[in-house]
């Protein structure tokens, strides 16, 4: 595992790896403060999401790396995309550029550095989804507390409550407990109900 303080030179090895479609796997950047990454992308109007994973443990489960992006033309605005975590070692993250930065290549800074998961659990990523990700967000909400709810069917006998058939027996704190479960996921991910679910997650 990686300690959550370290040294390491300037250019090095990191301790994740970072996807964009079409280019090769990045794997090294330069280290511009302790625990904190630094890289240069190009043509970066084309980008839009990056896959980024953990090469190695993190050091401490109470922490996380958390990921930014920067626009020229002076690179001291970055932009949360995202983190990742020993429970979530990898993400899909999206991209987006205002005009003119969507149609002009350039060049985008990469950020990613160790924070707690307080931290990260209060960032938000200022993207803005489109129509079609309201629709299918809207889906998603229904239909995962609809699993959840569904965790809870029992089966009896005679069609009733201690009879046959099926029914749910269900917590009076259900929303409660349903939704201190999507903001875990939330807190790393914002963007994990965009990707396929699992069979065995509810």
């Amino acid at each position: 595992k990686i300690p959550v303080h370290m040294q390491a030179p300037a250019e090095a090895p990191t301790p994740f790896g970072l996807v964009i479609a079409g280019r090769a796997v990045i794997n090294r950047a330069q280290l511009v403060a302790e625990n904190k990454w630094r890289l240069v992308v190009g043509d970066a109007h084309a980008i839009q999401q990056i896959t980024v994973f953990l090469t190695q443990a993190i050091g401490d489960d109470n922490y996380g790396l958390a990921v930014y992006i920067s626009p020229p033309p002076h690179y001291t605005e970055w932009i949360y995309l995202g983190a990742i975590s020993n429970r979530y070692p990898s993400n899909v993250l999206q991209v987006r550029w205002p005009p003119p930065f969507n149609t002009t290549p350039f060049e985008a800074h990469i950020g990613i550095g160790i924070e707690s998961a307080a931290d990260i659990s209060g960032k938000l990523s200022p993207i803005p989804p489109q129509m079609e990700e309201y629709k299918t967000f809207a889906k998603f909400i229904a239909t995962d507390l609809f699993r959840f709810m569904e965790s809870f069917n029992k089966k009896g006998e005679g069609g009733v409550v201690g009879g046959g058939g099926e029914w749910l027996l269900i917590p009076t704190k259900v929303l409660d407990m349903w939704y201190e479960k999507f903001q875990y996921k939330f807190k790393f991910d914002p963007f994990f109900w965009t990707r396929p679910k699992k069979e065995e997650e509810t």
